[in-house]
């Protein structure tokens, strides 16, 4: 058997990666920075924020957030920056 027809007889189902992204949201075992949103706070995940984010990328790559430190942002509503880590 030659590998395009092994490839081609392997069912592969759908990926749910988005689906799993997107609990990460909900999981706060391995968050490791903390956002306080006018007293909200929001545990999230530097690697997940800073990949859709080149802002986010670029204030933890200079050491915002360094050491699981909380961010103050008291300039937004809670209700936006939690739809912020959901886009």
């Amino acid at each position: 058997m030659s590998d395009s027809s092994l490839l081609n007889s392997i069912h592969v189902p759908e990926s749910d990666i988005g689906t799993d992204l997107g609990m990460l949201l909900d999981y706060e075992e391995l968050c490791d920075v903390t956002f306080s949103i006018n007293g909200a706070k929001f545990r999230a995940h530097k690697l997940i924020l800073g990949a859709r984010s080149t802002v986010l990328e670029t204030w933890f790559s200079n050491g915002v957030g360094k050491d699981n430190s909380e961010i103050v942002l008291d300039d937004m509503e809670p209700k936006v920056f939690k739809v912020l880590c959901q886009f």
